[in-house]
């Protein structure tokens, strides 16, 4: 059994394609239709500033990877947030607590800029 399966098939495709075109149709009927504002407010901030949060989030991905610190054995910041995630959490856990903590991180950032109404254009 080789390791690299061929993940696209043509049943594959056509059920993603049509969980993504529900998921697109129920956005749709709750943003437009129904206009339930408190629904679309996060993804709207979100959405508001969304190519500099993701060039953003490349800068916090890879800063912490190159900041080392001396007095705990030269390793990196990620590594001693892990190592202190570790003993309290299983590493599924901290995977998904280091995940969420970046997206609470972004989503704050561009919270703060859409309070401004400051929209950077890239």
């Amino acid at each position: 059994m080789p390791i690299n399966k061929n993940l696209w098939s043509v049943p594959f495709v056509f059920i993603s394609g049509g969980f993504a075109l529900w998921v697109l149709a129920f956005c749709v009927v709750v943003a437009d239709v129904f206009r339930w504002s408190p629904l679309v407010y996060p993804l709207k901030v979100y959405g508001s500033n969304s190519l500099f949060i993701y060039c953003l989030s490349w800068l916090l991905a890879t800063l912490p990877y190159a900041i080392t610190i001396d007095s705990a054995g030269g390793k990196s910041l990620v590594q001693l947030i892990w190592l202190g995630l570790q003993p309290a959490l299983s590493p599924r856990q901290a995977s998904l607590s280091f995940a969420l903590f970046h997206v609470v991180v972004f989503w704050v950032v561009s919270w703060a800029l859409y309070k401004k109404k400051t929209f950077i254009k890239i």
